[in-house]
């Protein structure tokens, strides 16, 4: 194992030694939690740069001496260490600080989608699985047997400390899958062929050139080629139906609203009623409007409120 002190490395340095090596927390996205394999694979053989930092995660970066300070003040340790890259033979993880007394811990910031998914009594289980798998892949490599994830939670503006526990069977699991991405595609450059949506953006990076070569192709890239015709005519289709459908909608509000006039909503046979009312839109740098907000009530099935 060697340990190499991330914090004041150039940022193409950095990104050169994350590519030479399956990081912690690539395994989310071999474990199809999020993320694209093929992007990964194009990253890791140099194709492409990878994914490009969001004003999320400078967000989530700016926060990280908050959460550590928060951190020591409510367990009493010293950090000895931060952004320290723990590496092997093909894996590292990049830590985010190692304790005097030894303990791992990683920094997290969260809004409120994670936050209420969340345990607030500190249940290390309803941690993010990509969480539990990037500490795991850690912890293997530190030999530690418990990592504490402090975590920001927006909404609140508060700090949890979540203590995640060693699971040997999850740290085997976790690394055999990321072996087997390693050595089955990265070392012999051979990409993964489950292609998704997503994926688009990153193979127009990775090929940008024009050899002029035309190629020629089997029965397989043909049935592909048939493929995408196909759903761009339905994707149309569905368009121009959408469109008809919408100006039908439209058409009949307006005979609606021509009908109620200045009336606060009306009520219909079986059960059926229409509000209408007049609400007032404010904003920061644009004068207040007004609108009418108009709902159809369907009648209420039997049961529904029992």
């Amino acid at each position: 194992m060697q340990v190499i002190d991330c914090r004041n490395l150039p940022e193409n340095e950095f990104k050169s030694l994350r590519r030479q090596r399956l990081g912690s927390s690539d395994l989310g996205v071999l474990a199809g939690l999020y993320g694209s394999r093929l992007q990964l694979y194009l990253t890791k053989i140099g194709a492409i740069d990878g994914i490009e930092v969001t004003e999320e995660m400078r967000a989530g970066l700016g926060l990280e001496d908050h959460i550590a300070n928060e951190y020591c003040r409510a367990t009493g340790r010293e950090i000895k260490t931060t952004q320290s890259m723990i590496v092997d033979d093909w894996r590292h993880a990049t830590v985010d600080a190692l304790c005097t007394d030894g303990r791992y811990c990683e920094w997290k910031a969260v809004g409120l989608r994670t936050a209420s998914r969340l345990d607030p009594g500190g249940d290390p289980d309803s941690l993010p699985e990509g969480w539990l798998l990037q500490t795991h892949q850690a912890m293997d490599l530190l030999a530690a047997l418990v990592c504490d994830v402090c975590v920001f939670v927006g909404p609140e503006l508060k700090t949890r400390i979540y203590t995640v526990p060693f699971r040997p069977k999850l740290a085997a699991a976790a690394k055999q899958m990321g072996r087997q991405f390693w050595f089955e595609h990265v070392i012999p450059r051979v990409a993964p062929m489950e292609f998704q949506a997503g994926d688009l953006p990153a193979i127009k990076q990775a090929f940008r050139e024009d050899t002029g070569e035309v190629l020629v192709w089997d029965h397989y890239a043909l049935e592909d080629a048939k493929e995408i015709e196909e759903y761009r005519r339905e994707r149309l289709d569905h368009e121009n139906l959408a469109k008809w459908w919408g100006e039908r909608e439209d058409a009949a509000k307006a005979s609606l609203l021509f009908k109620l006039g200045n009336a606060s909503g009306a009520e219909l046979p079986d059960g059926w009623s229409i509000s209408r009312t007049i609400r007032e839109k404010r904003g920061y740098t644009v004068e207040a409007s007004r609108y009418v907000d108009l709902r159809i009530k369907a009648p209420k099935t039997k049961g529904e409120n029992e």
